[in-house]
């Protein structure tokens, strides 16, 4: 009797959703599983005349528990040559509420933009600026941020367009308040230079859309500048759902496929460890795993997709091409979609988290005089959370199975280390001493029972044509920080973003940038 084993070393993760599949390489230490929910019955009496007391036990199975997952992935943005997206974009567009993919007109969307200001006694550093804070010439763009960099010089010199939003046409104009961009004498002026005029593959929202998304349907937004992706179509009870399936290539004859029906994706958390490569790490729930390799629903062979006969659900492998995934998306010969692998091969999209740098603002300097922190982190966290609970009946005499999951209140928190430093020339130039010291004064920072700041983590830094990640919380509540006694003294710092409008979600914006100055560029899907 042969006996084939399968390792965790030769698996690969593919998603389906919306009629179309996409390649995720994983790192080690990947699971999932489902198990029973069970009640156990016992007797507890006293002992008889005869000095015996009954001691039995009974089991009953109540129902099949959801199955629960987890993996790892590295941020890997990349660049097709006309617009910028990311290995692991489908995640976040499932967990922030899309459920559509194709393509979809991205007109309106600032490319470049020029900047003016006559300033000359800001503070220096770079300042992440929300259009919804500036005023506007126009009246229909939506969904623009900018980074203004302020120079030694005390005034503006640089402006980089992290997210360029929708509808909006060239020429127009955002006045920045000098409050916003290290305060100073007057305000400064930022004109739209270029808009995208072309049409883009993305992830958007197709039915109820929430019309108090400052972003419209759209939950990615690529364009040739970035791809911003937003939680704002995300206030929903129940999320749309995908299916993964994680093959084991291990025997190429029979390759173990299991499918996790139904699957949403409950929690994802960003690390950024010094040493380390950016990673995500992703966790959630599904229906239930199906065995597909057993059920007969997989063909491994060196056949061309476009010559094999199926039928729909079943998946296909191709043997003398690195095993590539195909599923058959109804009865027919070639009828279905083949995995899109933009960026999985490349060498050039993986970010170093020791280029990560970490801005912290807020316009209340009466509370906090520093007004800008620039923190130089030694490590860092970001978990975004849908709090998600699965449904499963409980029916006496039936074991019931698993229904849907539905979101609680959505979190996002984390914290961020660095050592404990002090500018030495002169009081309240924002450094982590500064930080503290605002925080615990009685009559400033001591007394907000909810503080504003605005923070953001760029990942891999903030030089142009690299693979990076922006993580842009517009209104963050900060702890405390911390003291940590340590060969050198650090602080840790935790904080959880929010909103003042419970009817939107923006709490939280990604926005990748891909490698431009790279030769081979990807293209996508």
């Amino acid at each position: 009797m042969a006996q084939q084993l399968y390792f965790s070393r030769d698996s690969k993760l593919y998603i389906e959703f919306d009629s179309q599949v996409w390649e995720i390489p994983v790192l080690d230490g990947f699971s999932f599983s489902q198990s029973t929910n069970t009640s156990d019955i016992t007797l507890s009496e006293m002992q008889g005349a005869d000095g015996i007391s009954r001691r039995g036990r009974r089991l009953f199975t109540d129902s099949l528990a959801p199955a629960e997952w987890s993996f790892s992935t590295y941020i890997r943005p990349f660049y097709t040559g006309s617009e910028h997206h990311a290995v692991e974009e489908v995640l976040w567009a499932i967990m922030a509420g899309a459920d559509k993919f194709g393509t979809v007109s991205s007109a309106g969307s600032i490319d470049t933009a020029t900047v003016s200001d006559s300033a000359t006694d800001r503070t220096a550093g770079t300042y992440i600026v929300d259009a919804d804070d500036t005023t506007y010439s126009g009246s229909a763009g939506t969904g623009a941020t900018f980074q203004l960099t302020v120079g030694t010089g005390g005034g503006v010199t640089a402006v980089q367009v992290v997210s360029g939003g929708t509808d909006y046409t060239a020429s127009e104009t955002f006045t920045v308040p000098g409050s916003l961009i290290g305060d100073g004498t007057g305000n400064a002026t930022v004109t739209v230079g270029t808009v995208d005029a072309g049409s883009s593959y993305a992830f958007y929202r197709n039915s109820n859309v929430d019309a108090n998304s400052d972003f419209g349907e759209f939950v990615s937004m690529p364009t040739d500048t970035n791809n911003t992706i937003n939680f704002g179509q995300s206030n929903r009870s129940v999320l749309a759902v995908c299916n993964l399936y994680f093959v084991m290539e291990t025997s190429t004859s029979k390759p173990m496929v299991y499918k996790l029906e139904n699957a949403q994706i409950n929690e994802a958390s960003i690390d950024f460890d010094v040493d380390g490569i950016a990673t995500i790490n992703w966790s959630g729930f599904a229906k239930n795993i199906k065995d597909r390799q057993s059920a007969g629903d997989v063909i491994a062979n060196t056949t061309a997709f476009a010559s094999q006969a199926g039928t729909a659900g079943q998946i296909h492998l191709k043997t003398d091409s690195d095993m590539q995934f195909s599923l058959f998306t109804s009865t027919g010969t070639g009828t279905g979609v083949t995995a899109v692998d933009s960026g999985v091969d490349s060498t050039a999209n993986f970010i170093r988290n020791r280029l990560t740098q970490c801005i912290v603002s807020t316009t209340d300097t009466a509370a906090f005089g520093s007004g800008d922190y620039y923190l130089t982190l030694t490590g860092g966290n970001v978990t975004i959370s849908n709090n998600i609970t699965y449904l499963v009946p409980e029916e006496l005499g039936n074991v019931n199975i698993p229904i849907e999951g539905v979101t609680g209140g959505r979190t996002v928190t984390g914290n961020f280390t660095c050592y404990l430093t002090l500018d030495t020339a002169g009081a309240d130039k924002g450094s982590s001493v500064d930080l503290f010291n605002d925080m615990t004064e009685s009559g400033a920072g001591l007394d907000k029972v909810v503080n504003d700041f605005q923070v953001t983590f760029q990942i891999g830094g903030a030089t142009a044509n690299v693979p990076r990640l922006y993580i842009n919380m517009p209104k963050v509540h900060i702890d405390v920080p911390v003291h940590s006694v340590e060969d050198v003294i650090s602080v840790e710092t935790g904080f959880g973003a929010y909103t003042n409008d419970f009817d939107k979600a923006d709490e939280f914006v990604l926005t990748y940038f891909g490698d431009t100055a790279s030769a081979n560029q990807e293209s996508y899907p």
